[in-house]
This record gives C-alpha cells, sequence and structure tokens, in this order.
C-alpha cells in the first residue's frame, strides 16, 4: 500500500493542504485506517483517502487556468477603475458646481417671490 503526505496531495492536486484536512476533519469517519497520524508530522493518507479526498470536478490544469483568468479580469478591472477615477473625479465635480447654481437660482426665485408679496 503506498502513502503519501497531505503536503504531497497539495502539490499533486493543486489544493491547499487546509482544504485537505477541512475535507479529513469532514471526512474521518470514512477514513479509518486509511490515515496515519503521527505527532509532529503530516498526516499519512493511502490511496482510498486519496481518492475520497481529491478534487472531483476539475484537474490542476483546469483551476490554473481558472485562476489566471479570474487575475487578468481583476487586472483588467483595476485598470480600468484606475483609467476612468479622473472622470468620475471631473464628473462629481461638474455636478457639484450645477447643483450650486440650481440652489443659488432657487435661492434667487425665492427671494423674488418674497418681494412680489
Amino acid at each position: 500500500m503506498n502513502w503519501i503526505t497531505v503536503k504531497e496531495m497539495s502539490t499533486r492536486y493543486g489544493v491547499s493542504r487546509q482544504c485537505i484536512y477541512a475535507k479529513i476533519d469532514r471526512n474521518r469517519y470514512k477514513l479509518g485506517d486509511h490515515i496515519r497520524e503521527e505527532y509532529g508530522h503530516d498526516k499519512l493518507l493511502d490511496e482510498e483517502a486519496v481518492e475520497l479526498l481529491k478534487p472531483k470536478s476539475k484537474t490542476v490544469i483546469e483551476r490554473k487556468k481558472q485562476t489566471d483568468k479570474l487575475k487578468d479580469a481583476l487586472m483588467s478591472c483595476e485598470e480600468m477603475c484606475s483609467e476612468n477615477a479622473g472622470v468620475i473625479k471631473a464628473l462629481s465635480d461638474e455636478f457639484r458646481e450645477f447643483r450650486e447654481q440650481v440652489l443659488q437660482e432657487i435661492s434667487k426665485i425665492r427671494a423674488a417671490a418674497q418681494k412680489n408679496e
């Protein structure tokens, strides 16, 4: 029977060790003798434990591609935000000026209405 460490499984399947440990905790009753624990060392997993704990849907390559796409999308969004920050500030300043003009006109109209009363 072949045994591997949690660290080796993490590297092989592209999953964090924390994720593997969480799965171990959730499936401890199913794993039974398929895990060896030694104080101060990584847990050892046999083939059945690895089969139960490994990711079911995506390969490491698919996960890497998905992560890269998300990173690219995030970078693109950050670039767009920084490019549009100047435009947003200009529009905000323009809106404040327009608001002040409108409030001044309203004050003038009210003052004129009070004089005519």
